[in-house]
């Protein structure tokens, strides 16, 4: 009753998100080395602007809980 571990569907990734004319790619793997893993690349000025705009929201965001925004809201 020994059930053997299928190695090629724990290393395929989940989650995969991509579309090749700007290159914006979003995985999210389970059992690899990160948990989230994001890359945002563009070949265009707008797809620039909008990949720095999605990284400065994100790390707005961690900052923000991790200085208490939690905390600020519940009062």
């Amino acid at each position: 009753m020994e059930k053997k571990l299928d190695t090629k569907k724990m290393y395929e990734k989940p989650l995969k998100l991509k579309i090749d004319e700007n290159s914006f790619e979003l995985s999210l793997r389970i059992l690899g080395n990160e948990f989230v893993a994001i890359k945002i690349g563009s070949t265009n000025f707008s797809g620039k602007l909008i990949a720095g705009g999605i990284l400065l929201l994100f790390f707005t965001l961690i900052l923000l809980e991790g200085f208490g925004l939690n905390e600020i809201l519940l009062r």
